[in-house]
């Protein structure tokens, strides 16, 4: 199995400015899989990142997690081009397999014509999201993208529908586009919480496919990554 974590997985205990920091801990946990948490504050340290892209080279799966833009949006506008080339350049340096995106922060789909060395994903999206969340709109992605992968948040379809059945409906309908899984734990009080604190374990159990595993539990006390890991290896076992 691949496994390993997002650089978000740090957030909390290194905050925006740490970037780097946060990516070279992720790093050291990877077990065969890792991505970069590229939020919006991330893009100012692009340039930092890139110059320790020799650190990932021999993690067999390595994805990136684009920018929301909250505000600004995938359109025809210069903070999109801007943000996709810087992407498109990331993709390169660090030998991506995947970039994924959120598609509801996405106005116009004709924007990603202009760079094609970008391996696009779309994931689907929480209840507090105004789309993404089913087969439906997902389907509305597939038809403007029609060579995108699709990374499935196992998290997301758990606060969707408890009973996972729209985990089994998403792996029903794009089986063939899969190409990771993000898995987290759920809290009121933190969106994305490490399921070895949660123990919601029908969240693993509906990862059905042999595709990567990446953490996003977010890591509130210094030894919650490893113990995540450690948590959800063997589960998944």
């Amino acid at each position: 199995m691949q496994i390993g974590p997002s650089t978000g997985m740090y957030y909390k205990l290194n905050g925006n400015e740490r970037i780097v920091e946060s990516f070279l801990s992720a790093v050291q946990y990877a077990r065969g899989a890792i991505e970069i948490q590229f939020g919006t504050a991330f893009v100012s340290h692009a340039e930092d990142l890139m110059q320790h892209a020799d650190a990932i080279r021999d993690i067999p799966y390595r994805s990136l997690h684009a920018p929301n833009l909250k505000g600004i949006h995938y359109s025809d506008n210069p903070e999109a081009h801007r943000v996709l080339a810087l992407i498109e350049q990331m993709t390169e340096v660090f030998d991506l397999h995947t970039v994924n995106f959120h598609p509801d922060v996405i106005d116009d789909f004709s924007v990603f014509s202009a760079y094609p060395g970008i391996p696009y994903a779309f994931e689907n999206m929480d209840p507090d999201k105004s789309f993404g969340q089913s087969v439906e709109d997902m389907e509305t992605v597939f038809e403007q993208m029609p060579e995108a992968g699709i990374v499935i948040d196992l998290q997301h379809c758990f606060v969707n529908d408890r009973s996972m059945q729209l985990a089994t409906d998403l792996h029903k309908h794009f089986a063939d586009r899969l190409r990771h899984y993000h898995v987290s734990g759920y809290t009121p009080e933190l969106v994305h919480a490490v399921l070895c604190r949660t123990q919601q374990d029908s969240v693993l159990d509906a990862a059905v496919a042999d595709v990567p595993v990446v953490l996003e539990g977010i890591a509130e006390e210094a030894d919650d990554v490893s113990a995540e890991m450690a948590y959800v290896t063997e589960h998944m076992g």
